[in-house]
């Protein structure tokens, strides 16, 4: 029997090779053949749109939408992604983003009661990552 699919998780990018690094720690959850992950923007490195494509050859669930927008780039692309959403549920990931295992279910748990629709979790960087607050 097939599972159903709980949520959509829009990815707006330009192509940075850290979207793999998000869509690596996306398909080790538990739950992500219960979901659809839509990645939005060009990606012009040839090496990182290799691996965009080895990624949904050998997961699945994994769409690409080569779009560009002249303005409001990051909110375009966020909203092709929502209007292309085959679920109520959607989720929007910035693409220098790992999730934790488990993610994918806490993030849809809240959703099991017909009167949450909306849900925000806490922000956390990676480490590796130099911050704008940092000397």
């Amino acid at each position: 029997m097939e599972q159903k699919t709980k949520a959509t998780i829009i990815i707006p990018t330009v192509g940075r090779p850290c979207l793999l690094q998000t869509l690596q720690s996306l398909a080790q959850n538990p739950d992500f053949q219960q979901v659809e992950v839509i990645v939005v923007g060009e990606i012009h490195d040839a090496a990182v749109a290799g691996a965009l494509q080895d990624l949904q050859a050998a997961k699945g669930h994994i769409r690409h939408l080569p779009l560009s927008f002249s303005a409001g780039d990051s909110s375009a692309k966020k909203n092709a992604g929502w209007r292309a959403a085959a679920t109520e549920v959607v989720a929007f990931l910035d693409d220098d983003v790992i999730v934790p295992p488990g993610w994918i279910t806490a993030m849809t748990a809240a959703f099991s009661d017909p009167a949450v629709s909306l849900a925000s979790g806490p922000a956390r960087p990676p480490e590796n990552i130099t911050r704008i607050s940092d000397p």
